[in-house]
This record gives structure tokens, C-alpha cells and sequence, in this order.
């Protein structure tokens, strides 16, 4: 059977010469019986390591949307409109507004579990992020996906392509009008994002013309 420190304690206390070396070696001993030896502490403090991750570290929080927009076939800048929602129910953000010149490609990132892209005023996308399954893409044209929140002054527009669960690196072509073809892809997750790539054909329409 393993000595307890109690038992150290008495044993040492024994083997003193004199009574007054015992009752010291056992007042002493006494401040020590609970203060935890080595092995006691370095498990408290994984049982604390472990209850911190318990907590939302470890919980199946939503991954934030970002995607690529691939505008290296095109030969005019094209104009980005972007944000996102945490909830479908809780409104819509607007994150940012860019362009992004012809043979240019840039990340954007909404900061939501929902975010959706306006491409020159014309061609929609939004991205939901739910939970334990995989997230939802959706493409309109001429407006936003009137299923998705109302997001600034955008119009409704003509759902092109439904609901699509994307798994990761899957792909798919959503055609638009004039036949103008755009491809969606989904990269590897990060620890804190979704990814995607639009790619832009090489002629698209904007808000005034199209070809």
C-alpha cells in the first residue's frame, strides 16, 4: 500500500531525538498536508485545462463566410457589394464595398456565418453556415435571393440557382441570362472560416448594359 504523507509525517516525528523536535516536525508538517504534491497539481491544473475547453472553445460555433472573387478572365473591373448575417432572422450587414480590376483576385471576408455578394449590381450569391450540415448556396440574378434577409436597397431578384449543399472542394457552374456562366467553389475550412471561390466569366453585365 502507498505511504500517505500523514505516514511520512508521523515517521519523521518518530525518528526525532527530542520532544521538541517532534512537535516541530509536526506543526510543520501539519502547513504542508494540504498543499498539493506535484503529480496532485499538474492533474488540478489539466482538470482546469480541460473544464476551459468545455466551454465555447469547444462548442459547435458557425464558422465565419469568406470567399475569393476571381475576376482574372474579365476585361472591365467589376464592382463588389458584400456582408452578412449571423441568423436568417436577425437582419443583414453590410461589410464592404470594392472593385476588383480585370486579371485581379481578392478574398473578402463577411465576419458572419451568412454572407452574401452583389456582383455589379446584377449577379447574387449568398452562403448560409448551419449547423452539422453543410452550408447552403444559393445564386440569383438581377437582385438578391428573396429567401435570404433583406440586405441594403437591393431589389428581388430571379433565384437562379437553389439551395445547394456544398461539401468541401465540390463545384458547380449557375448559369445566368445572355448565357454568362460563373463557377462556385468551396476550399478547405480555416479554424475560423468557410472559404469559397466565384470565378467571373470574361463578360458580365453591369447595371446599365449588357452584352
Amino acid at each position: 500500500m502507498a505511504e500517505t504523507r500523514f505516514d511520512v509525517l508521523l515517521r519523521q516525528a518518530a525518528q526525532q531525538t527530542t520532544r521538541r523536535e517532534a512537535v516541530a516536525t509536526l506543526l510543520g508538517g501539519a502547513l504542508l498536508l494540504n498543499t498539493p504534491d506535484a503529480g496532485e497539481a499538474t492533474k488540478e491544473a489539466e482538470h482546469r485545462k480541460d473544464r476551459h475547453h468545455d466551454g465555447p472553445n469547444k462548442s459547435a460555433l458557425l464558422k465565419d463566410i469568406s470567399f475569393w472573387v476571381d475576376n482574372r478572365a474579365g476585361t472591365k473591373a467589376i464592382s463588389i457589394v458584400y456582408g452578412g448575417w449571423n441568423f436568417p432572422g436577425f437582419g443583414c450587414v453590410e461589410k464592404g464595398r470594392t472593385l476588383i480590376a480585370p486579371g485581379d483576385t481578392r478574398r473578402l471576408f463577411t465576419n458572419k456565418p451568412g454572407g452574401y455578394m452583389m456582383i455589379n449590381n446584377r449577379y447574387w450569391f449568398d452562403f448560409h453556415n448551419g449547423p452539422l450540415v453543410p452550408p447552403l448556396v444559393t445564386a440569383a440574378w438581377d437582385g438578391q435571393n428573396p429567401a435570404a434577409p433583406k440586405c441594403g436597397q437591393f431589389r428581388m431578384g430571379s433565384v437562379t440557382w437553389n439551395a445547394y449543399a456544398m461539401e468541401v472542394h465540390a463545384s458547380f457552374y449557375v448559369y445566368f441570362p445572355r448565357n454568362l456562366i460563373f463557377k462556385v467553389a468551396r476550399h478547405g475550412d480555416t479554424s475560423s472560416n468557410k472559404i469559397y471561390t466565384v470565378t467571373v466569366p470574361d463578360r458580365i453585365c453591369d447595371d446599365l448594359f449588357c452584352p
